[in-house]
C-alpha cells in the first residue's frame, strides 16, 4: 500500500534561498526528487517572490 507523501511548503523566503544559494537548491532538489514528499506552494506566494525579485533587480540597478 503507497503511503501518502508529506507536503512541504516553501514560503517566499525560501524559494529566494533556494535561487541565491546552492546549497539551499540542493536540499529542495533532494527532497523533491524523494519518494514521500512534495514541494508545494501558492500562487500568492510566487506573487511575492516574483514581487521581491524584481525589488531586488531594481535596488541593484539604481546603487
Amino acid at each position: 500500500m503507497n503511503q501518502p507523501r508529506k507536503l512541504v511548503f516553501l514560503d517566499t523566503d525560501i524559494l529566494i534561498s533556494a535561487y541565491e544559494d546552492s546549497r539551499c537548491k540542493g536540499i529542495l532538489d533532494h527532497a523533491a526528487n524523494r519518494d514521500g514528499f512534495q514541494l508545494v506552494t501558492s500562487i500568492t506566494v510566487l506573487g511575492e517572490t516574483l514581487f521581491k525579485a524584481m525589488w531586488i533587480v531594481t535596488w541593484l540597478k539604481t546603487s
